[in-house]
């Protein structure tokens, strides 16, 4: 359910940005079906969760884009919801530089209230206390909190110490293919160009918006593998690529302008 609602506000997102209701419904079920949203869609883990909160927060800032919200209400909103999607997924900390370029020089209204929607990890403690049966980390201590919320478990900026390699060209290169490998698995060769062109079409229209689609796009997904350093081998990418379904939001737009362009 929660990443049919996503699908279904990527779709409304889409159709707003490209104005054509049938090239952002063609996207959103691209996206909907694409192997790797589908297997997390049906599994019980907090990555689609995060695609939700991506997916509702480039909604709103579509709906300020287009003055049905102003900025006073719609950015903060926004801020709040990816607030509480990084204190659920940290990787949505790699897409908000592309959303703070969509959300244009109105991003400050929004700060605070991702801060307010970080504030659920205080809630850790709290529930930690209580000695629950679940208690990943125990952050019942000050220290064990600190731990837990900068993930010193798996090294703070790393995704496993004991997997990551040291950064080389070649690494990037294996991991940049299969980021490639993904995307094309996702939408087919054939959508990869068309997102392409998509991505073109819009710069052309809205540059700003544009370019934080793309930023949010590949911080989230090509950004979260060179920053994990792990060899793409096949038994660590079905643990890697889950970690980009979120990355399929921004990605869904540039398909969807895309086909809105071909359509013209």
């Amino acid at each position: 359910m929660t990443a049919a609602v996503a699908v279904a506000l990527l779709a409304a997102a889409a159709r707003r940005l490209t104005g054509s209701a049938s090239a952002a419904a063609a996207a959103a079920l691209l996206t909907g079906t694409a192997p790797v949203w589908w297997r997390r869609a049906v599994s019980a883990e907090v990555f689609a969760g995060a695609a939700l909160f991506a997916a509702a927060s480039i909604w709103l800032i579509a709906r300020v884009r287009d003055g049905e919200l102003s900025p006073g209400r719609g950015l903060p909103l926004a801020g709040l919801l990816a607030g509480v999607g990084l204190a659920q997924q940290p990787v949505l900390l790699l897409m908000f530089p592309g959303l703070a370029l969509m959300a244009g020089g109105a991003l400050r209204r929004a700060v605070p209230y991702m801060a307010i929607g970080l504030a659920l990890y205080l809630i850790l403690p709290i529930r930690a206390a209580t000695d629950p049966r679940m208690n990943w980390g125990a952050p019942a201590t000050a220290a064990a909190w600190r731990d837990h919320v900068l993930r010193r478990e798996f090294g703070t900026a790393s995704f496993s110490p004991a997997a990551a390699e040291p950064f080389t060209p070649r690494l990037a290169a294996r991991q940049a293919g299969a980021y490639a490998a993904s995307l094309s698995d996702a939408y087919t060769p054939v959508g990869v160009a068309i997102g392409l062109a998509g991505a073109a079409a819009w710069w052309r229209r809205e540059r700003w918006l544009a370019a934080g689609a793309v930023i949010a796009a590949l911080g989230s997904g090509l950004g979260f593998l060179l920053l994990a350093r792990v060899s793409p081998e096949p038994d660590r990418w079905v643990v890697l690529e889950k970690h980009l379904m979120a990355s399929l939001v921004p990605a869904g737009l540039l398909v969807a302008f895309g086909l809105a362009s071909l359509a013209r």
